[in-house]
């Protein structure tokens, strides 16, 4: 009578979430890396993903700086994502983020808290490897930042 769930699945479309990152990089904190969970399907505080109005079923959450590589082995054309900064995060918090395809910039911008999702659609034919990375930002500081890849995707 009443339907939760519908999921079709037809190989075309990949969620980064169905994806295990090969490598992960954390910053150096005193020569040591600093253990920064990010977290599927959840802001990085463990809350629904939301960025300003909008709830996302599916994404990363993640804080700055935080770097995860995916091997996609040239088998896809386009990465699609909404990113933006989560409602859970501090009142002034900024970072920048990117989407490096075999270590070229494929799309950048920066997000700030309050702000609405960005939608973000990167050409990958051909990459091998795909690199989310959050950054401090202008402020230089992570005070705060907790970013959201909503919704990223790959389409074959």
């Amino acid at each position: 009578k009443a339907l939760c769930s519908l999921e079709i699945r037809g190989g075309k479309l990949v969620f980064l979430t169905d994806l295990k990152p090969q490598a992960e990089e954390k910053p150096l904190v005193g020569g040591m890396p600093l253990v920064r969970r990010w977290r599927t399907h959840a802001s990085v505080t463990g809350e629904p993903l939301k960025i300003g109005r909008k709830e996302f079923a599916r994404g990363i959450g993640v804080r700055s700086y935080c770097k995860l590589s995916y091997e996609l082995g040239g088998g896809y054309s386009t990465f699609l994502a909404e990113t933006g900064m989560d409602i859970t995060a501090a009142s002034g918090a900024v970072c920048a983020w990117k989407v490096l395809g075999d270590g070229k910039e494929l799309a950048a911008g920066e997000a700030r808290a309050g702000d609405a999702a960005k939608k973000v659609k990167a050409a990958v034919s051909g990459v091998k490897t795909l690199d989310l990375v959050c950054d401090y930002g202008p402020d230089q500081d992570d005070a705060g930042d907790h970013f959201d890849w909503a919704e990223a995707r790959l389409v074959k």
